[in-house]
């Protein structure tokens, strides 16, 4: 008797569960016994974190870490005088075509800009006009400039490391890039060379004046 009175009560309970499971809709969400472990406390990058060393939600890197595809810079420090620094060559791999120097000139006019100018006169925005800007020199790059004695070394060291109160550009502009830029320099500087050429060559070829012309 107790045998059919318990079989009598397991049978009901496995009814009402049926019921349950029948009833359960796919869409509606489960039972969540330990949420902690589905719902995890997210932060923002810029949240605040009392856990967290630097107290927001973005953490520092390790220190020592290289970013993907960035290949560190040997040479620390604004000494361009280092001659390491005048030894470095431009990669074989970057040649001096059209397409090389239409990417230079896009970083350049990115980057440098806003203070060297389009053509590398040291007459960009932030510097403003000779003798009215917010600077007293002007970063000319080409023939007459400060800037003019660098070779190809020293200009991509500067793009690293910065100079004086120009910035380091080496975590914005890829090495690759900035021998670019250093290419399309170098092509601004032989323009300037053959317009001032241009300027101081005789003319050859001018009819003599006549008198009383």
């Amino acid at each position: 008797m107790n045998n059919l009175n318990l079989n009598n009560k397991l049978m009901t309970l496995l009814l009402i569960a049926s019921f349950f499971l029948i009833g359960c809709d796919k869409k509606s969400p489960e039972w969540e016994y330990f949420p902690d472990m589905y719902d995890s406390p997210a932060r923002e990058a810029q949240e605040y974190d009392p856990t967290a060393p630097n107290k927001v939600g973005g953490r520092l890197p390790v220190e020592g870490t290289i970013p993907v595809e960035y290949t560190p810079y040997q040479l620390s420090g604004p000494n361009l005088d280092d001659q390491r620094v005048k030894d470095l060559k431009i990669p074989e791999g970057i040649k001096l075509t059209e397409l090389n120097l239409k990417r230079g000139e896009t970083q350049f006019q990115v980057f440098c800009y806003p203070c060297h100018g389009p053509q590398g006169e040291g007459n960009g925005p932030v510097i403003g006009p000779p003798g009215g800007g917010k600077f007293n020199y002007s970063p000319n790059m080409n023939i007459h400039g400060t800037y003019a004695y660098l070779n190809d070394g020293q200009i991509y060291h500067v793009i690293t490391n910065g100079n004086g109160q120009m910035p380091a550009y080496a975590s914005m502009i890829s090495e690759e890039d900035r021998w670019k830029i250093v290419l399309y320099v170098r092509k601004l500087k032989e323009t300037y060379v053959l317009l001032a050429q241009a300027k101081t060559a005789p003319a050859e070829n001018a009819e003599p004046k006549k008198d009383g012309n």
